[in-house]
């Protein structure tokens, strides 16, 4: 997925590598993309990246910002668009395999923690932090 936001984003003008007044090279492309996705999908303060991506706060969040409508606009009529006839077929039929009939899709999936689980069930509905727990579906 980086390396094909990377490519897509290389060829904006807003993206290429420039030149500052003293002539030393801005950051690279590789640099903003890398600190942009880990601001969106770690949910990281802006200035965390600056002690490995050599970037201040206010110039990732620009790039952060910048990816975000490009991403929006080149790729939203892609995955966005309304399903049709057929997707929207394909979605109940599977959810109504799943036991959800008439459903189009979940929404939410949230671990909800057992208080009182059978003893022989106990190793099966486990989260990641050891308690029992089981996942319930939001639709």
């Amino acid at each position: 997925m980086f390396n094909r936001l990377l490519r897509a984003v290389c060829n904006e003008p807003a993206w290429k590598r420039t030149f500052n007044a003293t002539g030393r090279p801005q950051a690279h492309a590789i640099q903003k993309v890398s600190a942009a996705v880990r601001g969106l999908a770690y949910g990281e303060a802006f200035d965390r990246a600056d002690e490995y991506g050599l970037l201040s706060r206010s110039t990732i969040d620009v790039y952060t910002s910048r990816l975000t409508h490009f991403i929006i606009d080149k790729w939203a009529p892609t995955y966005l668009g309304h399903p049709n006839s057929e997707g929207l077929e394909h979605f109940l039929t599977r959810n109504a395999a799943r036991g959800m009939q008439g459903c189009m899709g979940s929404m939410h999936c949230a671990h909800w923690t057992r208080a009182k689980c059978p003893k022989a069930l106990s190793g099966q509905y486990k989260d990641r932090n050891g308690k029992i727990s089981v996942v319930i579906e939001t639709v």
